[in-house]
């Protein structure tokens, strides 16, 4: 009887940690949910790095930019968040979205495509 609620108890705790552990966010998924939005872009050429981050990406869009920047920590990402300058390239970001590990700035934009980009990340968030 003990053993059976041991193991269920450990079975229950697996199953908690294994639930509520985040699926990494991937350049894919950031363009995936782009695509369902109908926003098109296309890729430029990597613009070298003021701050290091893991991997960055960058897009011209109908009407702007975005610059899709990935990061080794979330913790990272939120230093860099709270202090864009000089990753965001000395322009003030049209709309900034953290998510995860990922932080993507649109740049030179408006806000009809920003409320577009706001329904392509939110379920990101």
């Amino acid at each position: 009887m003990e053993k059976s609620i041991a193991l269920t108890l450990l079975l229950f705790v697996l199953f908690v940690s294994g639930c509520s552990e985040k699926q990494e966010l991937t350049i894919e998924d950031i363009l995936l949910a782009l695509d369902n939005e109908g926003i098109e872009y296309n890729e430029m050429s990597q613009i070298p790095e003021l701050r290091s981050t893991k991997e960055n990406y960058s897009y011209e869009l109908s009407e702007g930019r975005l610059r899709v920047h990935l990061f080794s920590s979330d913790e990272d990402r939120k230093e860099v968040q709270a202090d864009p300058y000089p990753t965001a390239m000395f322009a003030t970001p049209t709309a900034t979205y953290g998510l995860h590990k990922v932080l993507i700035f649109y740049m030179q934009g408006n806000d009809r495509l920003v409320t577009k980009l706001d329904s392509a990340f939110e379920d990101f968030e």
